[in-house]
């Protein structure tokens, strides 16, 4: 429940930008690209509330949003009350990934008028990346067992 008694709802976010970004697209605009682009930008938000709960919860109100923007500019533009909770992914870890990844993370939490809890990877997150999940596990020599308990100290 919110503060002030009403149902708290899940809102979903999926900011996105046209490739080569806003100076591209108005360079050469084209309606249609940008149809599709935002189409691309709905199905990968579905595509995402799917991997995480498989389909919307019957226990939340939930209410998706479609954005086109900078993504640290758009949500904390949409989590702005004081009784908001921003929820958003810690990026990757270790220095150099640092650098690279976890803006939006970094932005939010100094920006936001709301709390932001910012989310760290999982442990496994590192071995699985963007190879197929069984590959991943077999390469690094994880079991399942240590996959579900996320053990790491037997991985190199």
């Amino acid at each position: 429940m919110a503060a002030d008694g009403e149902a708290a709802a899940l809102i979903p976010v999926h900011a996105w930008m046209p490739p080569g970004g806003d100076v591209a697209d108005r360079r050469a605009p084209n309606p249609t690209l940008r149809k599709v682009w935002q189409e691309a930008a709905w199905q990968r938000l579905w595509d995402s509330i799917d991997a995480a709960w498989g389909g919307p919860p019957d226990d939340l109100d939930m209410w998706p949003v479609v954005v086109r923007g900078k993504a640290g500019e758009v949500l904390v533009g949409l989590a702005s009350r004081p009784d908001d909770v921003l929820v958003v992914g810690g990026g990757r870890r270790g220095q150099l990934a640092r650098l690279f990844h976890g803006q939006v993370a970094r932005y939010c939490v100094a920006r936001a008028g709301c709390p932001v809890l910012a989310v760290p990877p999982s442990p496994l997150e590192r071995y699985v990346g963007r190879r197929p999940r069984a590959l991943s596990f077999r390469h690094h020599g994880l079991n399942a067992g240590e996959a579900l308990n996320g053990l790491d100290h037997n991985i190199t």
